[in-house]
């Protein structure tokens, strides 16, 4: 009879197995929750990279253009005169 162990210590003890597997679910859900932060750093890493090169060609066309459309464009007037013939 002395071994037997009441019955509020049984309930302890599965309240406590209970807030051990909360606690490994939430280590986990953090873990998950922290990893695909990285991946969308990382996206919009690219995201900001694409936008950048994007940026930079619109710039570089937008500025040929500017450039054409002055008075007296000599490598414009040549390269239109190439295209004619």
């Amino acid at each position: 009879i002395g071994n037997l162990q009441p019955p509020s210590s049984h309930f302890a003890n599965s309240r406590i197995g209970r807030s051990e597997e909360a606690n490994q679910t939430n280590r986990v859900a953090k873990y998950n929750l922290r990893s695909f932060g990285n991946e969308v750093d990382d996206s919009l890493e690219m995201h900001k990279a694409v936008l950048t090169a994007i940026v930079t060609i619109l710039l570089t066309i937008s500025t040929i253009l500017t450039i054409c459309s002055l008075d007296t464009p000599a490598f414009c007037n040549s390269a239109i005169d190439d295209n004619l013939q």
